[in-house]
């Protein structure tokens, strides 16, 4: 399966995503799988690095090439509220959204 179909089944079953992503393991909650300039991108929570919680709450922007060795884990999870994955940023380049 490539990574944009792992992602894209993440954000569909509300699972996490786990991958390396600059030498640290992450376990994001991913949002929205979206193109840009011919490339792939995921917006998601990080909610943990390496094992440990992240510090904070917040909305990343990942490079789906950045991502090594992507795959669905089976921790589930609650999509942000104010989350809009059909803003004007988003616009015609949404492949998967929360």
């Amino acid at each position: 399966m490539n990574p944009q179909d792992i992602a894209a089944q993440a954000i569909a079953e509300r699972k996490c995503l786990r991958a390396s992503y600059n030498g640290d393991l992450l376990i994001i909650a991913p949002h929205v799988l979206y193109t840009h300039h011919d490339a792939y991108f995921i917006d998601g929570v990080v909610l943990s690095r390496n094992g440990a919680p992240a510090k904070q709450v917040k909305m990343g922007v990942f490079k789906l090439t950045g991502l090594k060795k992507p795959a669905v884990d089976e921790q589930a999870y609650t999509p942000i509220r104010k989350f809009q994955p059909y803003g004007a940023e988003f616009k015609g380049t949404v492949v998967a959204s929360v």
